[in-house]
């Protein structure tokens, strides 16, 4: 009997864990707009937002970024060949 009743506990427990999210995931609501920026980490952030909530999480960890350009890190080559 009692074996059920820690079995059942568990299971609650386990549960209720399972929608919380992992403390390295980010999470700013962010409006889905596109207006990319390229950050000093080389990453692509879809707009402003985005960007400022990497900042932020990655300041928390000692990483600085910065904005390199507005637009994507990486141009797609041979497009505009002349």
């Amino acid at each position: 009997m009692k074996l059920i009743l820690v079995f059942s506990l568990l299971t609650v427990l386990v549960s209720a864990f399972e929608d919380i999210p992992p403390p390295s995931t980010p999470s700013c609501p962010c409006a889905r707009i596109y207006m990319p920026l390229c950050a000093s980490n080389g990453v692509t952030y879809n707009n402003k937002c985005e960007f400022e909530c990497a900042q932020r999480n990655l300041a928390n960890t000692g990483v600085q970024i910065g904005v390199i350009r507005h637009g994507r890190c990486e141009e797609p080559s041979g497009y505009y060949d002349a």
